[in-house]
This record gives structure tokens, sequence and C-alpha cells, in this order.
């Protein structure tokens, strides 16, 4: 069974971030790391179940087959799709947060809870976390509330264009920048 925690799980990614701080890894080995999430757009899970729960459920649970696709229910009400790949006539299973219009179409079948996946481009998740990142090296905060409560009280413009050009993306002009839009996104994903 394949899993990108990186790409896939939100919580267990900034508890990634908070021991490579512990371990003072460099801004390099966190960008090394981002980079294995890759370039497209994909789903993040934001839930509390850690992964070990979710392949418990992925072993445990009813898996049920929608349009050739193979998913299952976790305890949270989080949805999960297995997808088959056949590499040198070996089967992988790669695991991954089901999207939002698959859950949508399920929504009569089973009890979901779709506020628990995010639909994400690469980039912002990126910039999101790289933000993360440089924001608990500043104010050494403990947990993902305290980053809540700096962000509504600073200015992150030029936080989110530095983190930008350090991962290669565009600098945001300042006409262009939205920083409640940021604030909220940030919010989304740390559910306040």
């Amino acid at each position: 069974m394949i899993f990108n925690v990186i790409k896939h799980h939100f919580r267990e990614t900034i508890d990634i971030l908070h021991c490579y701080n512990q371990l003072n890894k460099s801004e390099k080995e966190i960008i090394k790391l981002l980079n294995k999430i890759g370039t497209n757009s994909f789903d993040v899970y934001t839930g509390n179940l850690s992964v070990k729960e979710i392949l418990f459920c992925s072993n445990k649970n009813p898996v049920y087959t929608y349009e050739g696709f193979e998913y299952f229910l976790c305890s949270d009400g989080s949805l999960w799709i297995v997808k088959n790949i056949y590499k040198k006539n070996q089967l992988i299973k790669h695991l991954h947060p089901a999207r939002k219009n698959f859950i949508l179409n399920l929504k009569d079948k089973i009890l979901i809870n779709p506020n628990l996946h995010i639909r994400v481009y690469s980039y912002t998740y990126k910039t999101i976390l790289l933000l993360y990142w440089n924001l608990l090296l500043e104010y050494r905060f403990k947990n993902y509330y305290e980053f809540i409560n700096i962000i509504h009280d600073i200015d992150i413009k030029d936080k989110i264009n530095d983190v930008r050009t350090r991962i290669n993306m565009p600098f945001i002009h300042e006409k262009h920048f939205n920083q409640k839009k940021y604030i909220d996104l940030f919010c989304k994903f740390f559910k306040q």
C-alpha cells in the first residue's frame, strides 16, 4: 500500500514539520520534503485519524466499488480511494482521500463528512506548509492554534511572497493579494 503522507495527510505533515524543527533541519531539507508533493492538484485529509488508523480502516472496513474505483469509509466519515496500479506484474495499491465530487456522488449512499477533504493546488499547499515552517522558526509556537493567532496578527503578504520565491513561484503583486483569502484558507486547513 502506498500512502504519500506529505501530500495527503495534513496533520501528520504538520507533525513532521515540528519533528524537523526539533532536529534542526534546514529549509533546504524542508523544500526537498515538500517537493514530494508534486505539481498537480490533489486532495488532502485534514481530520484527526492517524495514518495507522486509516490503514487499519482500509484492512478492516468493507471496500466498495463505484464507477471503477474502490473506496472505504473511516470512522470519522472520511472517504478513501484505493487506486490499483499494476507495475511489472505486481499489484500496488495507492491510497488517497476521495475528491469532493466523488463524495458528492455518493452522498445518498453512505454517511460521509466532506469537510475532512480539501482539494488544493500543489504550489498553494507548498506555500502553506513552507510559511508554517518559517513562522514556526520565527515565533516558536507550540501548536497550530497559536499559528492561526499569529497569522491573524501579522501582515503575511511579504512572508508569503518570500516563501513563494523560495519554491520558484511568482511574486504576488499587492493589488492582487487578499490577506483575508489566505487567512481563510489557513483556517480551513486548521479548522478554525
